[in-house]
């Protein structure tokens, strides 16, 4: 967090140096963790690994990296769901409004409780 207020990667808490190099890490996703934060630690072509893999190898050790998840309602999977706040991806339903209605029997309710229905349209009137 920086300037009253959280921007930026978490990926650039982890600015490090090995063996005399400066590395700046650059956030990445990774396609089987996708709610992981994930980080490319040396460069712009190394490796995509997740806080959490980078954070039980020595060099992730050594620089104290913890594991992150994205936060809750991000996008993932290639925007095909999103993060809960436990760091699952949860796949986005793909029923309309109309569906669910039509999956919970509305239409024989309304069938069977035509005078309800009507009253409650009256009502609405």
């Amino acid at each position: 967090c920086q300037y009253s207020g959280c921007t930026g990667s978490v990926c650039a808490l982890y600015n490090h140096s090995l063996n005399g190099t400066h590395y700046v890490p650059v956030e990445c996703i990774t396609a089987d963790q996708s709610c992981l934060v994930a980080c490319r630690w040396y460069n712009s072509t190394s490796e995509c690994l997740s806080t959490l893999a980078f954070s039980l190898t020595a060099d992730g050790i050594s620089i104290g990296v913890t594991s992150h998840y994205r936060a809750a309602g991000k996008a993932c999977d290639s925007y095909k769901g999103y993060c809960d706040g436990s760091g699952t991806c949860q796949g986005v339903r793909e029923d309309t409004p109309i569906d669910i209605l039509l999956s919970l029997n509305v239409l024989a309710w309304i069938r069977n409780n035509w005078w309800k229905a009507a009253l409650m349209e009256i009502g609405l009137s």
